[in-house]
């Protein structure tokens, strides 16, 4: 896996821990710390880690919009979404950004409610 993720990974943990010692009545925080430093250590699929290695290098999507949506994915997990390996991580995050196969756009993520979550640039 990429290393930029396992790193993203456990510094999502150590926040996470941080929130569990605020928040010790609920276990949530503890219990999602302890999933994403699983996740951490898991090996990914190399075809799956290079696209999301590609998406970061993208000049249409830019370092703060992919960062931003990797850290949104990051806190997802053990709230929102509970994924079973690293694997399912990348896809969620690979999902966030890349465009439905028959969107105009390219590169470029959408909001659930239609407005543009990134820059956009039409398909040529």
């Amino acid at each position: 896996m990429a290393n930029v993720l396992a790193f993203e990974l456990n510094k999502k943990a150590e926040w996470r821990d941080q929130k569990a010692e605020k928040h010790s009545e609920d276990a949530r925080n503890a219990q999602a710390a302890k999933l994403l430093r699983d996740l951490a250590d898991q090996s990914a699929d190399a075809d799956l880690s290079a696209r999301f290695e590609a998406l970061s290098e993208a000049e249409a999507i830019g370092l703060e919009e992919f960062n931003e949506a990797v850290s949104d994915e990051l806190t997802d997990i053990g709230f929102r979404s509970k994924p079973k390996n690293v694997d399912e991580v990348l896809r969620l995050i690979i999902q966030r950004i890349e465009p439905p196969k028959s969107s105009p756009f390219n590169g470029i993520g959408l909001k659930d409610d239609g407005t543009t979550k990134f820059k956009v640039r039409p398909a040529e």
